[in-house]
């Protein structure tokens, strides 16, 4: 059964980077990450409209990823993060989980 779960922020923001051609919307809560989405594209309304909610998987990814690698902004950490993700999920969409086929 479907469980609504209500969550507190302090802060939203909604971040262009360009270099990736990417919408991202961080939800904060006393400075601390607490939900993050994307969307590939330059269609603010529509990021707006259909991507501003928090991506668990993605939130628990960054989670595990923040400060692994080098890099000299949070904005880029965070955009390699994304683009890791979405390669995780398009590898394992396309390749399975490992598991010898049968």
């Amino acid at each position: 059964m479907y469980k609504e779960e209500v969550k507190e922020f302090t802060k939203v923001e909604h971040r262009f980077i360009p270099e990736s051609d990417r919408w991202v919307y961080i939800e904060y809560k006393d400075n601390v990450i607490i939900g993050l989405n994307w969307m590939q594209g330059y269609d603010y309304e529509l990021f707006k409209k259909e991507w501003c909610y928090t991506n668990p998987g993605l939130t628990q990814f960054y989670q595990y990823q923040k400060g692994v690698g080098k890099v000299d902004s949070f904005y880029r950490e965070l955009d390699q993060i994304i683009w890791t993700y979405f390669v995780a999920l398009t590898e394992y969409d396309q390749h399975g989980d490992g598991r010898k086929p049968n």
